[in-house]
């Protein structure tokens, strides 16, 4: 299984940015750079969890998607967190409903 660790976080004009180290069983780690815009982490949240929670949030589940899902393997060195919507089609309502509002 995947796993992800946030290493840093950082503001601009349009929302955030994330550095983020990528661990699999059967390859080397890789950091990846993740852009959260401001509309997607309001559409996710509502406002009500810090961006880095909803980030990791979506990582969660990028990891945790069935063998089935349409991830590209590997994971791009960077990409937008609006992008994973085409991976993963459930990703909206999966976020929506972590019951955060």
């Amino acid at each position: 299984m995947m796993k992800f660790e946030l290493l840093e976080e950082s503001d601009g004009p349009t929302g955030w940015s994330y550095r983020v180290r990528l661990d699999r069983p059967d390859t080397d780690p890789r950091e990846l750079r993740v852009t959260m815009r401001f509309q997607d982490y309001e559409h996710w949240s509502g406002g009500i969890r810090p961006p880095a929670d909803v980030l990791e949030a979506l990582l969660r589940c990028i990891a945790e998607a069935p063998e089935q899902a349409n991830l590209p393997t590997p994971l791009p060195e960077r990409f937008d967190a609006a992008r994973v919507r085409r991976w993963l089609p459930t990703l909206d309502d999966q976020l929506r409903g972590s019951g955060w509002a």
